[in-house]
């Protein structure tokens, strides 16, 4: 159906026909008669109520057109029942509009679900925080007596309450008061709608005070970014601002210098007149760089989606679309704010998963950023302290990328410990042993870390450090000692472990996979005199805990420190002594793809927490495979090594960035239904892409299709699950496959309640 623009010249007698998407897990529009009040006014981009079989949704008008679509019937269409309504019609611009349907193009989700994104917070949640009284023309409208039953009852609870209900009561469960009903009302004049809070001057307040980053060297002012950067980085931005043209900029540097650089960089964009956007996944790290900007004299608001009030998501929203430029610091949902003249977004480490949205539709804030400025002339700044391979090829010299590397003096000495050389089960080695008595003497303090959340069970060969791995998917086979037997958790191979190893035939396999608390009691038994502290999930589980344990941590009331990754985050530790990584090989052996990637970087952030060697500071890695490349890429602080043999690898096996990833998800009641249609999809899909049997999956260079598989906890809150992975040479092939064999599926399983979810690019494997 074709946009066009809602005109008078239509005239009365000729009809007027709707396209609306509503909210649901559906991937088509719905065609609706535009009533004849509304054709001089509405729009497309308009939000609306419309009825939906027997309940009335709330959805927006995606293109208007005077001739009926071939196949409906006429006297069967439904009106239009009203435009939603603030201080005037809500409405998506045609820019987010056209966000939002590249959004759902590109992720393969429904287009209702993905407008849902580009809606302001006051439409989306009704004005939950809202305050309704009934007003004189209300109560003249109830002493009639000719009120239909819900707009009666939702007048009568008003009137028993003058001082007004909020909109958080009224939807509470209980007396069901349907939305359009109290829009109606409202339209009416029948009830008057008073927001909760009044229209302030400025944001509120940041309060970083319970950020764990309070050990960042503190902001004098000082320049820490080498004069080189900042001039290629204010260059690109010149050009960008002044010529009208987009631009992609990798910033890799520390911490502390990417923060200089960006205060720069808002001084200058919001210096012609451009609002700056600074996305970050996690809040607590997104209040702290908004704390350090103010405290810098910028002004700065905060849209934090999972914690910010309505209100004041409402009110940024309402800010952005003005004509003063705005700088809005904020988490993944932040990407889809209206801004009127947007100039920079920075994507602060994008490589953190938490960018990428969890639920439906599973987008990722970085590409979305990436969409927003290739339409709107703006620079897209990805600063981060090591480069995700997904993003770049770190030895990339195009110019895409700038970088400031450590200097060698700034860091410490690096020893590697072969495990393969000590007993069975040994979790501290001697050498470790010998430099934890150092640290404790000279109270430089030590760190022990272990990433317990990458922790899968796994055989490792004591010989030669190896572990069994599919021969189809080439990740590490994980190991069940409930079952005994490895399993690949991307194509379901299943296989009874092997009696030597695979690799070198040797005979000591072993399971592998400590956690902190046995490191805590061994610990604290060879060192019955230190002050031994314990941080990870367990020990941090509640608010009072975590605050608690990050002062202890900060106050240094500790002479050991064991912990997981939580406590690799910037500045959350003093530096100390001694870096000790328990077994590298935990994360190594993680059954994903990303694992040796994920482990150097940890590895890195680990390193980073020692002191200088020219102070004394090391880092002890305990690994049964010391010439792992990732490994080995830290020992010689060379990110190329590392670069190098990693993209060989999954070129030659078929993982991104060489290949693009898919992922879908079956789930239903009923078991076998689930396990039937996960498996006509699979097939569906390999004819699809031209692959006629399993055999071809491990072809070089060819789509693949791995599944489906039971993944762990395949029986959630009563519903079974079933995952597939689509591995396509060109994605545009494999999201074209998946898009057309879905509609076809779940127009066949609808009414089996069988549920199809797509995870595009998906970050987190299962």
């Amino acid at each position: 159906m074709r946009d066009v623009p809602p005109a008078e010249s239509l005239g009365a007698a000729r009809r007027l026909y709707a396209e609306v998407v509503v909210p649901r897990h559906i991937r088509s529009s719905f065609t609706y008669l535009v009533p004849l009040h509304l054709r001089p006014i509405l729009r497309v981009g308009h939000c609306v109520h419309v009825p939906f079989g027997r309940a009335r949704l709330q959805g927006t008008v995606v293109s208007l057109g005077d001739h009926l679509p071939a196949g409906l019937s006429r006297e069967r269409l439904k009106e239009i029942s009203s435009i939603t309504t603030a201080d005037g019609p809500d409405e998506i611009s045609p820019e987010l509009l056209a966000l939002a349907k590249r959004v759902a193009d590109y992720y393969v989700a429904p287009l209702g679900q993905c407008l849902r994104l580009v809606l302001s917070p006051s439409t989306v949640s009704t004005k939950r925080g809202s305050l309704l009284k009934l007003t004189t023309s209300g109560r003249e409208a109830l002493a009639t007596g000719i009120l239909d039953d819900q707009p009666r009852s939702l007048l009568e609870r008003l009137r028993k309450k003058p001082a007004g209900i909020r909109m958080t009561t009224l939807l509470k469960p209980g007396p069901f008061v349907q939305t359009h009903v109290i829009e109606d009302v409202i339209q009416k004049g029948w009830v008057a709608r008073i927001q909760s809070r009044a229209d302030h001057e400025e944001f509120p307040e940041v309060d970083s005070s319970q950020t764990t980053m309070s050990t960042m060297p503190p902001d004098d002012g000082s320049t820490l970014a080498d004069d080189a950067i900042s001039r290629a980085l204010e260059s690109r931005l010149h050009a960008v601002l002044e010529g009208g043209r987009s631009d992609t900029l990798i910033l890799q540097a520390s911490l502390a210098e990417r923060m200089e650089l960006l205060h720069g960089s808002i001084h200058r964009t919001l210096a012609s007149g451009r609002s700056v956007l600074v996305l970050i996944g996690e809040t607590d790290r997104a209040r702290w760089v908004a704390d350090r900007l103010t405290r810098r004299g910028i002004v700065v608001a905060c849209y934090l989606h999972a914690t910010s009030p309505d209100e004041t998501r409402a009110e940024v929203w309402r800010r952005v679309k003005g004509p003063v430029p705005q700088v809005v610091v904020g988490t993944r949902s932040a990407v889809f704010l209206p801004f009127s003249a947007l100039g920079m977004i920075w994507v602060e480490a994008p490589g953190d998963s938490s960018l990428k949205e969890p639920q439906e539709p599973r987008y990722h804030a970085r590409d979305v950023a990436r969409f927003r400025i290739e339409a709107g002339q703006s620079f897209l700044i990805l600063g981060c302290s090591r480069i995700p391979l997904d993003i770049a090829d770190p030895m990339d010299d195009s110019g895409t990328i700038v970088r400031q590397s450590p200097a060698m003096e700034s860091t410490p000495n690096v020893e590697v410990v072969d495990l393969r050389s000590f007993g069975k089960g040994a979790l501290v080695t001697p050498p470790l042993l010998d430099a934890m008595r150092e640290a404790i003497d000279s109270r430089s303090g030590v760190l022990l870390f272990l990433n317990r959340k990458g922790y899968a069970n796994a055989l490792v060969c004591r010989d030669c450090g190896q572990v069994p791995r599919c021969a189809s998917c080439r990740i590490a086979l994980a190991y069940s000692r409930r079952t005994g037997r490895l399993l690949c958790s991307y194509c379901g191979t299943s296989i009874a472990p092997p009696g030597t190893c695979p690799i070198c035939s040797g005979h000591r396999l072993q399971p592998v996979g400590e956690g902190t608390e046995r490191v805590e009691e061994e610990v604290g038994r060879l060192f019955p005199g230190a002050r031994v502290m314990r941080a990870d999930g367990d020990s941090m589980r509640k608010p009072s805990q975590a605050a608690t344990g990050w002062k202890a941590i900060q106050d240094r009331q500790w002479d050991v420190l064991i912990g997981t990754q939580l406590v690799l985050r910037d500045y959350a530790v003093p530096m100390v002594g001694l870096v000790g990584v328990v077994h590298s090989d935990v994360s190594l052996n993680v059954p994903d793809f990303r694992a040796a990637e994920r482990s150097y970087h940890m590895l890195c952030d680990a390193m980073a927490l020692a002191r200088p060697a020219k102070d004394g500071g090391r880092i002890v890695i305990q690994s049964h495979l010391p010439s792992h490349h990732a490994i080995q890429a830290v020992v010689h602080r060379d990110e190329r090594i590392f670069a190098a043999e990693e993209l060989s690898h999954r070129a030659a096996l078929g993982y991104p960035p060489a290949v693009h990833l898919i992922g879908l998800y079956v789930s239903g009641r009923d078991q076998g239904l689930v396990e039937k249609a996960a498996l006509e999809l699979v097939d569906r899909l390999r004819a699809s892409l031209n692959m006629p049997d399993k055999a071809s999956l491990a072809g070089l260079g060819e789509d693949a299709v791995l599944g489906p598989v039971a993944p762990p906890g395949a029986h959630v809150r009563g519903r079974h699950r079933r995952q597939i992975l689509v591995k396509s040479v060109r994605r545009e092939q494999g999201v074209r496959s998946v898009q057309q064999n879905l509609e076809l599926l779940e127009s066949i399983y609808r009414k089996h309640v069988v549920k199809f979810d797509v995870d595009v690019d998906p970050v987190e494997m299962w």
